[in-house]
């Protein structure tokens, strides 16, 4: 991100305001994911067991049609780009 006034611009990063909690976040992201395991029960998996079609269709969008859109948009900004600035 860009900020300042119109004599002098700077350069602001994001994870430049996060310099030296990494371990941190690390930590605290495990500590969320363990308390949300902890309320898990079996009946649960038996629901994920028996109702598998949302898991299956969240699975291949996430890991075969999200990647492929995402492919295909790169190639068409690409081709725009060309045509755009010949």
């Amino acid at each position: 991100m860009l900020f300042g006034n119109h004599d002098r611009w700077y350069r602001v990063d994001v994870a430049d305001s996060f310099f030296g909690l990494d371990t941190y976040i690390t930590i605290l992201l495990g500590v969320v994911m363990f308390g949300m395991g902890l309320t898990l029960k079996a009946i649960h998996f038996n629901i994920i067991l028996t109702n598998s079609g949302p898991i299956l269709i969240g699975v291949v969008a996430q890991f075969i049609s999200i990647p492929i859109a995402a492919i295909k948009f790169r190639k068409f900004l690409r081709y725009l780009t060309i045509y755009l600035f010949l």
